[in-house]
């Protein structure tokens, strides 16, 4: 009973190894190994599955893209502000090392454009679903500390299969939390316009606002959520059903 199954898999992982050989040169296939080898390593550090730290599709974007730096990593495929922030340098670090600080094309300009057709042939037949969470992606999602709506958004969307559900926005959730009086508008003299503060009820929930200094040397502010306000975006999310993109 089990030879079958066993057959249909190396069958399934056969045709799989065959795409990327068709997209990546021989070196640019070393790449993606080492790049396998180091999530490993950081899945069996944290005690999850290697797919929740990247994905195949990732770890191959970032043999295509190969970034070298936070702008360039944040342009490959499953890589958000979160993710960027957990494993980001891990795997720069890991590219830049492989590739010597060099690049160069590890893949075949003609495959990348029917990579790129198939992309767009299939979009045109697959409707995405909304945002909703289901039991797995509950399962998976872990408390994060301290961080602002955008990098939450970014662990959540990062739970879900991409290619059948469309993405969660961090505009989506901050309009219901105005509504129901987590957050308001406030008019900022100094910056001469609205910008979005907690409310008492939002600090009870556990938020908070803080001032950043930006690149230019700008002063902002961002709402932080911490784990009991995580908790509750969780809630309002099932709640209210799904979420457009």
């Amino acid at each position: 009973m089990k030879l079958p199954k066993k057959g249909k898999e190396d069958s399934s992982n056969k045709e799989k190894r065959l795409r990327k050989s068709e997209v990546l040169t021989s070196k640019g296939l070393e790449l993606f190994d080492t790049l396998r080898q180091v999530r490993i390593k950081e899945a069996k550090a944290e005690g999850v599955p290697p797919y929740i730290i990247f994905s195949d599709k990732t770890l191959m974007d970032m043999c295509i893209k190969l970034p070298f730096d936070k702008t360039e990593m944040l342009s490959v495929t499953g890589v958000g502000e979160y993710k960027y922030e957990k494993y980001g340098q891990i795997f720069i670090s890991a590219i830049r090392k492989f590739m010597n600080d060099t690049k160069e094309n590890l893949f075949y300009q003609g495959a990348i454009e029917n990579l790129e057709e198939k992309s767009v042939s299939k979009s045109k037949h697959i409707r995405k679903v909304d945002f909703y969470l289901t039991d797995e992606m509950k399962q998976n999602i872990k408390p994060l500390g301290k961080v602002t709506i955008s990098q939450f958004v970014d662990h959540l969307n990062g739970l879900r299969d991409e290619k059948l559900m469309k993405r969660l926005t961090a505009t989506s959730l901050t309009s219901i939390l105005k509504e129901e009086g987590y957050l308001k508008e406030e008019f900022n003299r100094l910056l001469g316009r609205n910008t979005v503060t907690v409310t008492d009820k939002g600090e009870e929930l556990g938020m908070s606002l803080q001032t950043r200094i930006s690149d230019k040397g700008n002063e902002y502010s961002v709402v932080i959520y911490d784990d009991k306000a995580q908790e509750y975006l969780i809630f309002l999310i099932d709640r209210l059903g799904s979420y457009q993109e």
